[in-house]
């Protein structure tokens, strides 16, 4: 059969891969409506805990929070309208900012509106051309896309592997006028956690940033909703300057509070139960 060039023809190419069956059946699994995907659980008698999303502990429909919810929108109604740096700015933001931060024991906070976002806007903007950033290789998607944005140089370690950081960085370091260590305090895709004390230790002994994701899935115990005290204190030790005034956040304060102290740890939280993620100092 001759090759086809078209669309309709790489369509069904797509399709045939994709396993044609299976989603004529059951539907696109990339776009399954979870609410009804729950019903149905329900009428067979069941429950449906997706962890395929950030509601991990079920408090998106908690009574507390839809009527939280509902008391906001009387409040301050739909949306921000904007960005914050364009005319979006609610006092809300403060107020919800500096909340998150005592929560977690930080000086400020600095919210986005996505996990994601946060890797990719805080690495690429805190990070130049004079810059080395060294990010472990089971590193999340978001965390890649922050690293390529920007100019600085980047270099991917083996993972979990410290003698392969230490070594990196008597190498490296020296050479570049800022340095970031990136990872994930636990990995999601293989579940390991990175060994943050040894890392901390190299931070220390290079002058170098750290920058550590998702401490959220460590922190809180489904039980009791609060975080337990070793690892409130591991938090409070992996929380640093992000800008100079988180209150009325800017990132190029961020940048340049940062590059003041060379050596300094970000953290990056996301919300358990919305799309929302936070950044956080010490």
């Amino acid at each position: 059969m001759p090759y086809d060039p078209s669309l309709m023809a790489h369509a069904d190419r797509r399709m045939r891969l994709a396993g044609r069956a299976i989603l004529e059946d059951n539907g696109n699994p990339f776009f399954a409506p979870l609410d009804q995907l729950r019903a149905e659980a329900r009428q067979r008698g069941a429950d449906l805990i997706s962890f395929a999303n950030y509601d991990y502990l079920g408090l998106a429909d908690h009574p507390a929070i839809r009527n939280a919810a509902r008391t906001a929108l009387d409040k301050i109604g739909v949306g921000a309208l904007g960005s914050r740096l364009v005319g979006g700015e609610r006092l809300i933001h403060a107020d919800f900012e500096d909340s998150l931060a005592k929560f977690v024991g930080a000086d400020a906070c600095l919210t986005l509106v996505s996990g994601y976002l946060t890797n990719l806007t805080t690495i690429a903007h805190l990070m130049g051309r004079r810059d080395l950033i060294v990010y472990d290789e089971l590193s999340h998607n978001s965390i890649v896309a922050g690293v390529t944005a920007c100019k600085a140089e980047a270099i991917e370690l083996r993972h979990n592997d410290m003698d392969h950081l230490e070594s990196v960085l008597k190498e490296a370091r020296s050479n570049h006028r800022n340095c970031l260590i990136v990872v994930e305090s636990l990995y999601s895709m293989d579940g390991d956690i990175a060994d943050l004390p040894a890392i901390l230790s190299l931070k220390e002994n290079t002058a170098a940033g750290c920058w550590s994701t998702k401490p959220t899935r460590s922190a809180f115990s489904a039980s009791t909703g609060a975080a337990s005290a070793s690892t409130t204190a591991r938090i409070r030790g992996a929380l640093t300057s992000l800008s100079a005034r988180c209150r009325r956040p800017s990132y190029r304060a961020a940048a340049s509070s940062a590059r003041r102290e060379p050596s300094w740890i970000g953290c990056a939280i996301r919300c358990p139960a919305s799309c929302t993620a936070w950044a956080c100092r010490r």
